[in-house]
């Protein structure tokens, strides 16, 4: 799985939407049934937003299934459909859409991305993004910021919050071919979130193609291109490349 997860599992809830909606035409059934609620849950691997929008989706297609003029069992499935979006488990313990993380909640994090890396040989990239000028620590700015950047980060992403201006993200099976126009995105989504042209979005990331010898040497590396993007001046995205 690699940063085209996101767009491939939302055109595969797409699909098998497509594939329900078939068969319910097709069987001409009556009675809201649980295969709508398949999509729903695969587009919730992508983010909240997308599980809203399937299920909207989904309630289109259970309303046309229905009889002339039955309009309540129609907004009865919409409304089921729609509430198990908002329900649907799109982040597990850590993950950004469910809130930041501490120093201690992104340590767990690495220790079992780094026994997945191990075990497998799979890749994955620590990203930062520091608010640079003044303001750039306000806590209510940042965690606007991190708000919006969980909006584009996938359920197995975490989201740290370390320091007063620097969040920190573990991206799993993220390759530098994928990461730079990922950056890139998250740049343009935190400045709008800053709303400060007197505040620089500053980016930095290491990608990982061999474990590191331990959850806390992946968190220093992160920390040490951390600090060299605080206090460069530019507004490039400082990248290392760690094993080959």
């Amino acid at each position: 799985m690699t940063r085209l997860a996101t767009p491939l599992t939302i055109a595969a809830a797409v699909l098998l939407l497509l594939a329900v909606a078939a068969a319910d035409r097709a069987t001409g059934a009556s009675v809201f049934t649980l295969p709508y609620l398949l999509p729903v849950l695969l587009a919730a691997r992508a983010g909240r937003t997308a599980a809203v929008v399937i299920a909207l989706g989904c309630g289109a297609a259970a309303a046309l299934g229905q009889a002339p003029f039955a309009a309540w069992p129609a907004v009865s499935d919409a409304a089921v459909l729609l509430a198990f979006a908002l329900m649907a488990p799109v982040a597990g313990p850590g993950p950004a859409q469910g809130g930041l993380v501490d120093r201690e909640g992104l340590l767990t994090a690495l220790r079992e991305e780094r026994e997945r890396v191990r075990r497998h040989r799979r890749v994955f990239t620590m990203a930062c993004v520091v608010l640079s000028g003044k303001g750039g620590d306000d806590r209510r700015r940042v965690l606007r910021v991190a708000a919006a950047l969980a909006e584009r980060l996938r359920i197995t992403d975490v989201q740290a919050h370390l320091g007063a201006s620097d969040l920190v993200l573990l991206l799993p099976e993220t390759d530098a071919q994928q990461l730079l126009p990922f950056l890139e995105a998250l740049r343009q989504r935190a400045t709008e979130a800053v709303a400060d042209p007197g505040i620089q979005v500053r980016l930095g990331a290491v990608t990982f193609r061999t474990a590191p010898a331990d959850a806390e040497e992946a968190l220093a590396r992160i920390e040490g291109v951390l600090h060299r993007v605080r206090m460069s001046g530019g507004g490039g995205i400082a990248h290392e490349v760690f094993g080959s």
